[in-house]
C-alpha cells in the first residue's frame, strides 16, 4: 500500500466514526436490495444479506442506501396503497436512470467559502461537472452527508474525508460544514446551532420540527416539480406556506444568485431537472431515516429493538455536543433497517420513504398531495412527544 492510499484509507476510517448519520458508503459501495444474496435470518426472523464489499476503500456501512432502495422496492410493489395516488408507470418514470445526469463540487468549492482543500486536491476538478453513475436516488440519499458530491470520486473523497476529521474543519464554512455542525443540522433531523438559531443549545423540539417541516416542504416541492430546478434560491419562499420564510432563509440564504438545481447538483451548467428532483427526494429520505437514529433524535421507547416500535420524537441532539465515537456507535445498523418485513402502515423509515416516493412521482394534483403530506409529516413522521432524557 503506497503512501497516498494509506492516507485515503486512514481518513475514510476516521470519518466512518465521525459526525455522520446512519452510515453511508462511497463511490459505488451499495447494492440494490433485490440483487443482494440472502445469507440467512436473524433471531427475529428478519432476512440477513451477505455484506457488500463495494468499490475502493471500505467506508462506513451503506445503511442510507439500503433504506432508500428498500423504500423504492416497496413503492414499486404496492403503488395502489400509498399516501398519494400514483401508478407503477409514474414511479418508474420518476426513478429511472437518467443518462444525462451530472453533478459537481461547486457548492463547496465555489459558491460558499473555500477551504484549503479546495485550493489543493479539489481545485483541479471543481470546475468540471461529471456524470452521476450511481443508482437513481442514491446521490440524493447521500446529499445531507455529502452536499458537494465528493464521495463519488477517488480524487475528491480524500478532501471530503479530511473535512470530516480535520480539527480545523469547522472554520471552512462550506455546505459540508453547515450541514453537520452549524445551521443546517435539521437536514439530519437534529437541532441547529449558529446564526442565533440555538444560543446555549436552547432550540426547542417545536422549533426544530418547524425547520424540518420547512425543509420537507421545500424538498418535496422540488421533488414533485412544483419548484422548477431553474428557480433562484432567493425566489423559493413564495412557493412555501406562509410562515416558512424565516426558517427557509436561515437554511438556504447565502448562495447569491444560485439556483435550486445548483444547490442540489452542484454543477456549473444547468443540471437535468428530473435528476434534481431525484436528488431532492433522496435528501428528504435521508432526513427521515436519520430521525430514527438515537444519536440524532431521542424517542419515547429508545431501547426498542425494532425501529417501528420507538415511538414519537421527544428531543433532538446536535453534533457539537456529542462524542464522535458514541455518535458512531448509536448510528450502527439497526435490526431490519431495510424494511424487509415493513408494512406500509408501520412507523418505519422504509415505509415512510415509500409514501414520499409516491408523492414525488405522482402526476395527481400537487397542491392536494401536499395537503395530505403536511399533517402526515407533522403528526406522524416528525411527531413530537413529551420530553425525556436525551439519547446516548
Amino acid at each position: 500500500m503506497n503512501g497516498t492510499v494509506r492516507v485515503v484509507a486512514l481518513l475514510l476510517g476516521l470519518a466512518a466514526g465521525s459526525a455522520q448519520a446512519f452510515k453511508m458508503g462511497h463511490e459505488e459501495e451499495y447494492r440494490a436490495v433485490e440483487d443482494r444474496t440472502i445469507a440467512g435470518r436473524d433471531a427475529e426472523g428478519h432476512t440477513v444479506y451477505e455484506r457488500t464489499q463495494g468499490v475502493g476503500s471500505k467506508f462506513g456501512d451503506a445503511i442510507h442506501e439500503d433504506m432508500t432502495l428498500a423504500s423504492l422496492k416497496l413503492a414499486r410493489q404496492r403503488p395502489g396503497e400509498l399516501l398519494c395516488k400514483v401508478s407503477a408507470q409514474d414511479i418508474e418514470r420518476f426513478a429511472r436512470k437518467i443518462d444525462a445526469a451530472r453533478v459537481g463540487n461547486r457548492v463547496c468549492c465555489d459558491t460558499t467559502a473555500k477551504s484549503i482543500w479546495c485550493d489543493g486536491v479539489v481545485d483541479r476538478v471543481r470546475y468540471t461537472d461529471f456524470p452521476d453513475r450511481l443508482a437513481p436516488l442514491i446521490a440524493g440519499t447521500r446529499w445531507p452527508d455529502d452536499p458537494c458530491h465528493m464521495s463519488v470520486r477517488p480524487d475528491t473523497v480524500t478532501a471530503w474525508a479530511a473535512w470530516m476529521v480535520d480539527p480545523g474543519y469547522r472554520r471552512y464554512a462550506n455546505a459540508n460544514y453547515s450541514s453537520h455542525y452549524h445551521h443546517k443540522q435539521f437536514l439530519h433531523a437534529m437541532k441547529s446551532v449558529g446564526f442565533g438559531s440555538n444560543k446555549n443549545n436552547a432550540e426547542t423540539p417545536g422549533v426544530t420540527q418547524h425547520k424540518l417541516m420547512t425543509w420537507a416542504e421545500f424538498a418535496m416541492k422540488v421533488a414533485n416539480g412544483t419548484i422548477p430546478s431553474t428557480t433562484a434560491l432567493t425566489a423559493v419562499p413564495p412557493y412555501l406556506e406562509p410562515g416558512r420564510q424565516k426558517a427557509y432563509n436561515l437554511g438556504f440564504s447565502g448562495y447569491g444568485k444560485a439556483s435550486v438545481g445548483r444547490l442540489f447538483a452542484g454543477t456549473k451548467g444547468a443540471p437535468d431537472p428530473d435528476h434534481v428532483r431525484q436528488i431532492a427526494l433522496g435528501a428528504l429520505l435521508h432526513t427521515v431515516q436519520d430521525s430514527f437514529s438515537l444519536s440524532h433524535a431521542n424517542r419515547e421507547h429508545p431501547q426498542a429493538a425494532r425501529l417501528k416500535d420507538r415511538g414519537r420524537i421527544t428531543g433532538f441532539r446536535n453534533y457539537r455536543d456529542e462524542i464522535p465515537s458514541e455518535h458512531g456507535a448509536a448510528d450502527a445498523r439497526p435490526p431490519n433497517n431495510d424494511g424487509t418485513t415493513a408494512e406500509l402502515s408501520d412507523a418505519h423509515p422504509v415505509a415512510y420513504g415509500a409514501h414520499l416516493i409516491a408523492c414525488a412521482a405522482s402526476t395527481d394534483d400537487r397542491d392536494a398531495n401536499w395537503l395530505k403530506l403536511k399533517p402526515w409529516l407533522r403528526d406522524q413522521v416528525f411527531a413530537i412527544g413529551p420530553p425525556t432524557r436525551q439519547g446516548p
